[in-house]
């Protein structure tokens, strides 16, 4: 038996049917896209941070070596 095709059943729908079913993709297609920019987002300030934190540990590592004569 093979399977039916979706755009059979879609053709079947009115168009304020269709209408809602396309919004609703829409809205949970844009929540996983702002999902992903707010992953993205936060994996960029880690490395941003990451980064300031090793310049910051540099620094305290000179000052300690010529305040201690290291």
């Amino acid at each position: 038996m093979r399977m039916p095709n979706p755009t059979e059943k879609w053709k079947t729908y009115f168009a304020d049917m269709k209408e809602i079913l396309f919004n609703d993709f829409k809205a949970s297609y844009y929540n996983l896209l702002s999902l992903y920019y707010i992953y993205l987002s936060l994996i960029l300030i880690n490395l941003y941070w990451c980064r300031i934190s090793i310049g910051l540990h540099q620094i305290m590592i000179v000052a300690w070596q010529e305040r201690f004569g290291i």
